[in-house]
């Protein structure tokens, strides 16, 4: 399969000779003997013998620093799990008999060579592990704060860097429908941009009730070959066999019961915006049951009927897993998701008296790692505009330079040698790279519904202690104040009055049992008589009350604004 790239990432496979490349198992003969050894004589037979138990040694050892590495989620462990695989089939069964999630995987693999020799094996590529609210992330997505997004900010990320987001908290909060009809769970995303091209893929699950999993973990058919390479066969015979020929029950998502393991990957051509392939595993004890729309996955077959007739059926079963590839792409903006802030001006946040938030705050440290807050919330000096969205570029710290601002109309020069406004970017010489036994870090990403929360607080907190600098405490009070919580619709407010403060009143109603995330005042007027004022807005705002015996408005702020100050003109 003609993956973007694959060819410079396989250039140290180019070294092995064909002769080392094979699946030796195919060069023993009836009388059971490897034709490859024929014409050695004794002391070439202790020499391959001797090199032969070094490589051992030294697969062994790979292959346990692949089995023991990780942050330890399932968004990683299934990497590492490939990569066992992928280099356990090097090393048994050469070059030609890697299954085909290597397709899809390779490129979140480094593959090298043993030192001194021509055998190959898979590591992970560097690895960099962020913890997200599933839930936040997809708030953002559906709001107006993801608006601009385009594959071409990816071109961004650093080059040959695995980025892993692992979904936090519940992850049955939010569930997708599969094609099937049954829903589906994800616990994390995975990313790889190498030069031009991304590749990606979620591990989640697909939920069965009780009654269908005990259904399919009973029925446990028989391995169903279909159509295998001719290099291949050898080799997937054996390994059939030793397990009887059965494909085994589903394999559960870690954390649930009845969810099956899915992985759903695929590469992109961010320049095109063009899918180079795509495919959806479902994992059992024994096979991965995999549908893609690779159309040269049957190259080895002739152009003829049957290689047309199976052609057709794997792009008749692709279709049917569209929808869950669009989820793939919803995940490219995690990396957007983890650069937002919501702003304030410095002024706001010292005038409020509250800390300002530390941009290098860290969290726990656990066992190999370090866990790193990375904020929401910034403080600017641009006293304009308390709340914006702000992009910059979290990984500029591993892509080997930086940003630097130029006037706002000059044309810069970018990483790739591309027109950037504004800004050119600055090469970084002398990186140093992190050591292979440096503690991780994992970093874990904010809730952009707090920093918003917190963010009005400072502003309320600010304009209160103007106001009481001003000597004028008493307007705060007797007010008709106008509420909203950041967890509902932006344009659902509740209007009522109280003779305390509106920031008081605000605390109150959030302290509330039940009340999902803080109110914040959005709005208030001071008033002679604000419960009389109340009832006379309210019943300027019953078309647009949301339930008969709440008060709460589905309007437009600008709208509500106006028929409040008005109805203040009518009865002064």
């Amino acid at each position: 399969m003609a993956l973007g790239g694959r060819k410079s990432r396989f250039r140290e496979l180019s070294k092995v000779p064909p002769f080392a490349a094979r699946d030796h198992r195919n060069t023993i003969g009836p009388d059971g003997k490897n034709k490859l050894l024929d014409g050695l004589n004794r002391r070439q037979r202790r020499a391959l013998d001797r090199d032969t138990k070094r490589l051992v040694a030294e697969y062994n050892r790979i292959l346990g620093e692949i089995k023991n590495s990780g942050a330890g989620f399932p968004v990683d462990k299934i990497l590492h799990e490939l990569c066992y695989e992928y280099t356990h089939r090097y090393a048994s069964s050469g070059l030609y008999s890697q299954p085909l999630s290597f397709n899809y995987f390779e490129a979140f693999c480094d593959i090298k060579l043993h030192e001194n020799s021509v055998a190959p094996f898979a590591k992970p590529a560097d690895e960099f592990d962020h913890l997200f609210t599933i839930v936040d992330f997809f708030e953002y997505v559906t709001s107006a704060d993801s608006e601009g997004f385009s594959l071409n900010k990816l071109i961004e990320l650093p080059d040959d860097k695995a980025l892993h987001f692992t979904a936090s908290g519940n992850i049955n909060d939010i569930t997708f429908m599969t094609p099937a009809g049954r829903e589906f769970i994800t616990s994390g995303f995975s990313m790889i941009r190498r030069g031009n091209y991304l590749s990606w893929y979620i591990i989640g699950g697909e939920l069965f009730s009780e009654t269908s999993w005990r259904e399919e973990a009973e029925n446990d058919d028989a391995m169903e070959p279909g159509h295998v390479p001719p290099w291949k066969r050898r080799f997937l015979a054996e390994a059939a066999e030793m397990v009887g020929n059965k494909r085994g029950p589903p394999i559960p998502l870690e954390g649930t019961e009845t969810a099956q393991r899915t992985v759903i990957a695929g590469e992109i051509d961010l320049i095109s915006h063009k899918h180079l392939g795509r495919c959806y595993m479902s994992e059992r004890a024994n096979v991965f049951e995999i549908v893609c729309d690779d159309p040269e996955l049957f190259d080895y077959l002739s152009d003829g009927p049957e290689r047309e007739s199976l052609t057709d059926l794997l792009q008749e079963k692709a279709q049917k897993t569209e929808v869950m590839w669009r989820l793939g792409e919803a995940f490219f903006q995690l990396p957007s998701y983890f650069a937002f802030k919501v702003q304030i001006s410095k002024s706001v946040a010292i005038s409020s008296g509250l800390r300002v938030a530390n941009h290098n705050k860290k969290g726990g440290q656990g066992i190999g790692a370090k866990f790193k807050t990375v904020s929401t919330i910034d403080v600017v000096s641009d006293d304009t505009i308390p709340i914006r969205k702000f992009t910059p570029n979290h990984y500029q710290t591993e892509t080997g330079g930086y940003w630097r601002r130029i006037a706002p109309t000059t044309l810069g020069t970018g990483p790739y040698g591309e027109s950037a406004k504004g800004r050119t970017w600055v090469k970084r010489e002398n990186v140093r790279p992190i050591p292979p036994d440096a503690p991780r870090t994992i970093y874990v990403k904010s809730t952009i519904a707090s920093a918003k929360v917190t963010a009005e607080e400072y502003i309320q907190r600010a304009e209160v202690a103007a106001s009481r600098a001003q000597g004028d405490d008493r307007q705060a009070r007797n007010v008709l104040y106008v509420l909203r919580c950041t967890i509902m619709q932006d344009e659902v407010y509740k209007v009522g009055w109280t003779s305390d403060t509106a920031e008081n009143r605000a605390k109150q109603i959030s302290s509330a049992t039940g009340v999902p995330n803080a109110f914040i005042v959005v709005g208030q007027w001071m008033h002679a008589d604000p419960e009389a004022l109340e009832k006379n807005v309210h019943a300027m705002l019953d078309g647009y009350r949301v339930a008969d015996n709440r008060e709460f408005f589905r309007v437009e702020f600008l709208l509500l604004k106006k028929i409040i100050e008005q109805e203040i003109s009518r009865i002064r």
